[in-house]
């Protein structure tokens, strides 16, 4: 069944090739990275891409609600009225300023060297296109004419390889065991009842308009902002912390207050700079060849029952795997951190077995660690008999 195909794409995570001497990405995907050097081959693509049924907007300010609003028309249509003419150049200068900031964004990734890459102009062309390329063409050489082979622009050292300081040689790194989707036949599984891990924390009850998403904020909000900047963190010590345009990117997706996010950013950079935060987050804590995977999705059967999940951070050794779990809760009475690594033993523990089953590890050899944010403590999951 189609369902299937969709669920087994999205609990499959693909290797990260961030360890590797070179990456290819997206645009979108390189938002707060800088590499060596930074190569872009398809320039040809058009400034303006807006969609033939996008509705038009007509706002004062961008920044403000419109105050009209349009269905996409037909040129013959949008010719009888200025204001349909008007707001459809609104919407082009909107596509216009993404496409710049697009190109800012991925001419601003390098630290030495920055490659941009055309096309060669064409036998039939009569005006520079309207692409990426074009705007280049026209803004930087003296002559647009954009020969085979021809350099347009160059400035700089091209010899910029040779002043860096000689690095370590190239070790290829030691893969281990990545983590896998558990197998089993569709049809088991359709004949299963579905839990997830937090449903077995006592007293964790989502109210329904929240499972509808008819609203979404205060604390859920916070714990929500919180889990998707910390998965943008894969080793703390190699990469550092990620840049605060990235964070409010990930915010502003989940609808964030901008006034909260401010002190959101905050409180995120200084649990960074927490020893036992930090330690969590960085390669030198684990094991050579360590693996990392942020909400690592999963499905697993256990007895009777489907159990799918996310788990925030899976660290995954030759020999052992070790699940952490964010948590944005207040701890203030003495011995707090300890009661709340007990209230939410179930729910770590349906991850340790989860990834005991996926990663076909000895139960023991699976280790849950409960990270507060709040305090800057990362209380490990003691085991006790039985489990």
């Amino acid at each position: 069944r189609p369902i299937d195909f969709v669920r087994h794409v999205e609990v499959t995570r693909v290797e990260d090739a961030s360890g590797s001497p070179v990456r290819v990405m997206t645009i979108h995907q390189s938002k707060g990275l800088q590499f060596d050097a930074v190569i872009l081959p398809e320039l040809d693509e058009p400034l303006i891409r807006v969609k033939t049924n996008e509705p038009l907007a007509d706002r004062a300010n961008p920044t403000l609600p419109p105050h009209r609003v349009s269905c996409s028309v037909s040129d013959k249509i949008r010719a009888l009225s200025r204001d349909l003419v008007d707001m459809q150049e609104q919407t082009e200068h909107r596509a216009l300023r993404e496409s710049l900031s697009v190109l800012y964004v991925a001419m601003t990734r390098a630290r030495f060297a920055l490659y941009l890459i055309i096309n060669p102009q064409t036998v039939r062309e009569r005006t520079i296109p309207k692409t990426f390329a074009g705007l280049l063409r026209t803004l930087l050489p003296d002559d647009p004419e954009a020969l085979p082979g021809q350099v347009l622009f160059e400035a700089g050292a091209a010899a910029w390889l040779d002043k860096l300081p000689a690095g370590e040689p190239v070790v290829p790194l030691k893969r281990c065991k990545k983590p896998q989707l558990a197998k089993a036949a569709p049809d088991v599984f359709r004949s299963l009842a579905e839990q997830s891990p937090s449903e077995l924390v006592e007293g964790m009850r989502v109210p329904l308009g929240e499972k509808l998403q008819l609203h979404f904020g205060g604390a859920t909000l916070r714990g929500t902002v919180f889990h998707a900047w910390y998965e943008q963190i894969e080793w703390l010590d190699q990469q550092g912390p990620p840049a605060e345009s990235l964070l409010r990117d990930e915010a502003a997706k989940l609808r964030a207050p901008q006034d909260e996010v401010d002190d959101w950013l905050k409180t995120f950079y200084a649990s960074l700079g927490q020893a036992e935060i930090r330690e969590q987050l960085s390669s030198a804590s684990f094991a050579e060849g360590a693996c990392v995977v942020n909400e690592r999705r999963f499905a697993v059967r256990q007895g009777d029952t489907l159990l799918r999940g996310a788990i925030d951070r899976l660290i995954v050794e030759p020999e052992r795997a070790v699940v952490i779990d964010f948590k944005t809760d207040d701890v203030d009475a003495a011995g707090g951190e300890r009661e709340l690594a007990e209230h939410y033993r179930p729910q770590l523990e349906a991850y340790c077995r989860a990834v005991a089953d996926f990663q076909h590890l000895d139960r023991e050899q699976v280790e849950a660690r409960l990270v507060l944010i709040e305090t800057g403590r990362c209380v490990p999951l003691s085991a006790r008999n039985g489990s």
